[in-house]
């Protein structure tokens, strides 16, 4: 599942060319998504002017003079492709298709169906179910030590789950907080509420630091994910820890070891990342 950094990179891309379009025409397949389409969803959109995109969490959201949004969500196997209309090259599983007013298309494609494509007031983002119950965005100035203190006062769950709570921090998914964690030389597994003040400082600038140098590298290219140019991420080529199983470790000659934790591969070193 793309992670803050893809979805940011996906962000950056639509901003460059979505702005100021008008959407001309709204097709969709006869499939639903993980929600069902907003009742007359192409028409709702018709004539809409774009204004802006951004992301929120892992959520596209892109604005129209209309006061409504889209909101997209890419799930485990969801992109968003922008096509000229003499390069267009329909695919099976394209599941929506805006027609926009400089001969371009966006195509949602997500074979397994799992993202989500909706419709919501402007106003009403973040009081929406999708965005309601939110933490904070970890590049932004709310997630500092006070805030973080706070989250983790008195809290019995592992830094690894903690960090892929969107209730906590948006946006982190496996991958990342692996990376993170491993850069902050704490253990995936241990305590929050036993972190000392040092180490929440470390795990802030870490987090921080991971996610921008993912965001410069386009992200991480893994299954599914490529931005909206088609341009593959790369910052898989620059993971420390993340599949990195019986590979030397980068800060000492202790091997990585994987472990499924929770339904997840977590990937640490047993000499610097001690619980």
């Amino acid at each position: 599942m793309p992670e803050l950094p893809e979805v940011e990179t996906v962000v950056q891309g639509l901003k460059k060319i979505l702005p100021h379009n008008k959407i001309i025409k709204v097709v969709r397949s006869n499939y639903n998504l993980r929600i069902p389409y907003p009742e007359n969803f192409p028409k709702e959109l018709t004539g809409a002017y774009i204004l802006d995109v951004i992301r929120v969490a892992k959520y596209i959201v892109i604005n129209t003079d209309l006061e409504k949004s889209i909101v997209i969500h890419l799930g485990m196997s969801g992109r968003l492709l922008s096509q000229s209309i003499t390069n267009l090259n329909p695919q099976k599983h394209d599941h929506v298709i805006f027609h926009l007013s400089n001969n371009t298309y966006l195509t949602y494609n997500d074979p397994r169906r799992f993202g989500l494509v909706t419709i919501i007031k402007t106003t009403d983002i973040n009081k929406h179910n999708l965005f309601k119950n939110l933490g904070a965005e970890p590049l932004s100035e709310q997630f500092n030590i006070q805030y973080l203190k706070a989250k983790i006062q008195n809290k019995n769950t592992s830094a690894k789950d903690f960090l892929m709570n969107s209730q906590n921090v948006v946006g982190i998914g496996n991958i990342y907080a692996n990376e993170i964690l491993y850069l902050a030389k704490i253990s995936p597994f241990k305590v929050v509420k036993s972190l000392t003040l040092n180490e929440v400082k470390i795990i802030i600038t870490c987090t921080k630091q991971i996610l921008n140098n993912a965001i410069n590298a386009g992200g991480s290219s893994l299954r599914d994910y490529i931005a909206p140019n088609g341009i593959l991420g790369n910052f898989q080529n620059f993971f420390k820890v993340y599949s990195k199983e019986n590979k030397e470790c980068f800060h000492c000659s202790e091997l990585i070891v994987k472990k499924n934790y929770h339904q997840r591969a977590t990937y640490f070193c047993p000499n610097c990342q001690q619980n």
